[in-house]
């Protein structure tokens, strides 16, 4: 048993794999470089679908169910409302496509699905564009994340819970930690830190780090959650998904394709004018209504993606008691208190880590959601 840890990154993965340990009665101390609102986190954005389907892999779908049940039991904990339960809506262009695996393996692990008819979209949006679509695959347990909310709650409970939280730029001398010119110390290290994964270590996987952008279209009270679900389109090649407005933001629409690889400790994002075409083009076929909507706010984030969207959970070659968790893909966050359990029992040495998380050679593919249907078993 490790009686101190030391965790660097107060991201999702960070934040919660820090106060699980903390719970289990480790001392921790979680190192974060920015503010909770800084625009270069990962984590800061006003919100995450939380969904189950994730085509045939039994391991994340379970994953998601169980941070589904956590962040139930978190908002108890804080005594605040995280999660809108409006449901996600999956529209599916294949019989045998990404969403009908994902019945498949949502049915045999028991967890609410739904296979409606495409005009049943008519029902779940004030105005919607079915006839390219095969069927849609609504889950009426899934829905929204408030996540700049919860990231910044799940910071203060750890605080609060007595753990120490530093904020400072890290740096990686050797083997050690090094924090404003001193040696952290620590049994063990958690390194969660994100897009900077590659800039600290030579790793066999590649890991793609792209900008992404969000944009959220000016709409009525009829498109906010939990009026309307979430939802994905992710069978073809141009990929977008979505929420209802949320806490003062009105509809949100965004593009899945990876967009221009970045180093995040030198370029500058910049912001991207053929996503926002495609996300236009898209509002304005799939919800007609809103297809002369002016744009409320448009915000950037980043992907820190691996070539087959499996993340890496692995331990720093060569040295003992370090771990490198990150690479997200995109798809991260809805399991961040489930991954920190996770992380908490390897650490703990109590299990290892699933070798679908290794930080070895993958072959190569663009990344995406849909590569966890095709490429499952990696």
């Amino acid at each position: 048993m490790f009686s101190s840890v030391t965790v660097v990154g107060a991201g999702i993965f960070g934040t919660c794999t820090a106060l699980e340990l903390l719970d289990r009665g480790h001392s921790v101390t979680l190192l974060e470089q920015f503010s909770n609102d800084d625009s270069r986190t990962t984590s800061n954005g006003i919100s995450r679908n939380i969904r189950f389907s994730h085509g045939n892999n039994v391991w994340y779908t379970k994953s998601a169910w169980k941070s589904r049940l956590l962040w139930k039991e978190l908002e108890k904990r804080l005594s605040t409302k995280l999660m809108d339960e409006c449901g996600v809506a999956w529209f599916a262009h294949d019989e045998a496509g990404w969403a009908s695996a994902s019945q498949l393996t949502l049915e045999k692990e028991s967890i609410p699905v739904e296979r409606l008819d495409p005009s049943d979209g008519d029902k779940l949006y004030p105005s919607f564009g079915y006839h390219d679509l095969s069927f849609i695959l609504f889950e009426p347990n899934a829905g929204v994340l408030r996540s700049n909310k919860a990231i910044t709650f799940l910071r203060n409970e750890f605080v609060n819970s007595g753990g120490a939280l530093l904020r400072g730029k890290v740096e990686r001398v050797g083997n050690k930690v090094l924090f404003q010119d001193k040696t952290i110390g620590g049994d063990a290290v958690i390194w969660a830190c994100g897009p900077w994964i590659s800039n600290l270590f030579d790793l066999a996987t590649k890991i793609m780090v792209t900008v992404q952008e969000v944009a959220f279209f000016y709409s009525g009270s009829e498109w906010d959650s939990p009026n309307v679900p979430a939802y994905a389109d992710v069978e073809k090649t141009n990929k977008f998904y979505g929420t209802g407005g949320l806490d003062g933001f009105p509809f949100k629409l965004a593009s899945d394709q990876r967009g221009i690889e970045f180093d995040p400790e030198f370029d500058q994002r910049e912001f991207n004018d053929n996503q926002l075409s495609l996300c236009k083009d898209y509002l304005s076929k799939r919800f007609p209504s809103l297809k002369n909507s002016s744009i409320f706010e448009r915000r950037l984030c980043q992907y820190t993606s691996t070539t087959d969207s499996n993340w890496i959970i692995a331990p720093v070659t060569g040295v003992r008691n370090q771990w490198i968790v990150g690479a997200g893909s995109g798809h991260g966050f809805k399991h961040g208190p489930a991954l920190g359990n996770y992380v908490a029992d390897i650490v703990e040495g109590k299990i290892k880590p699933d070798l679908k998380f290794a930080a070895n050679a993958r072959p190569f593919s663009a990344g995406g959601w849909q590569m966890m249907h095709d490429t499952q078993e990696l």
